[in-house]
């Protein structure tokens, strides 16, 4: 009965008031924190709003790559040590580790150039000359004789390889025979250390052969091996082999 009685004008003021009414008890009433503060996770002991947390990506020389999420204002040293700490092929100096860190940052730690090069660097070491071979030198000058007097023996100078074997006459072989020998082959002859005479006492090698070998020793150095005899024109496999079995490297 009282809504008939009523005009249509004092309808619309009442519905105003209703409308009025509800907007003020709906902004009156108290709010939650996420309410009053989207943009926030929590508050500080002290009131303050905190900030939301940051995820940046930890690559290069660390144990643990990834996608880390940390605290804002997290410095890089944070980061690293969520990332296990640095691998000992890391260079520390390559990233500032008092740097803040910032929301979607790449923190790449890079290698020392000693590791990307695996460990240490070795020296390379020039390869020694070779030795030249005997045969491409001068080879021992027997002394002369005084002067105004003839020499009893010519001099010789380079020989050729190709005609070596052939100009040099080989000692009679019958003079060393193989079976028996003499009181000074029974002990063996030290190559590097062996003057004139105790070098002819090895088979097949006389005067001539003998003076070479001092002359090779001389240029070239200690004998390390049987096979470096082969450098000597007159001194074939076959002597080698023989030389072998009565002499020593000392």
């Amino acid at each position: 009965m009282f809504l008939q009685s009523i005009t249509t004008t004092q309808k619309l003021i009442l519905a105003l008031t209703v409308v009025v009414v509800l907007v003020a008890f709906w902004a009156g009433r108290p709010r939650s924190a996420s309410e009053s503060h989207p943009s926030t996770v929590g508050f500080q002991p002290g009131g303050e709003p905190l900030a939301a947390p940051i995820v940046v990506y930890v690559s290069g020389a660390v144990q643990r790559p990834g996608l880390y999420q940390l605290p804002a204002g997290s410095r890089v040293s944070r980061a690293i040590s969520a990332a296990g700490g640095l691998t000992p092929e890391a260079d520390a100096d390559s990233v500032n580790l008092a740097a803040f860190c910032e929301d979607g940052q790449q923190i790449d730690v890079s290698a020392r150039e000693q590791a990307r090069t695996e460990g240490a660097q070795v020296v390379q070491q020039p390869a020694p000359a070779p030795r030249p071979p005997l045969r491409d030198v001068a080879l021992y000058h027997p002394p002369t004789a005084p002067m105004g007097q003839p020499s009893s023996r010519a001099p010789y100078a380079t020989h050729n390889a190709a005609t070596a074997d052939a100009a040099v006459p080989r000692p009679d072989t019958t003079t060393f025979p193989h079976a028996a020998g003499t009181a000074m082959r029974a002990q063996k002859v030290p190559l590097n250390s062996a003057d004139l005479e105790q070098l002819q006492q090895l088979p097949g090698v006389g005067e001539t052969l003998a003076k070479r070998i001092i002359t090779w020793r001389q240029i070239n150095g200690p004998f390390r091996s049987f096979d470096e005899l082969d450098d000597i024109p007159g001194i074939g496999p076959a002597t080698i082999d023989e030389i072998r079995l009565h002499a020593t490297l000392r």
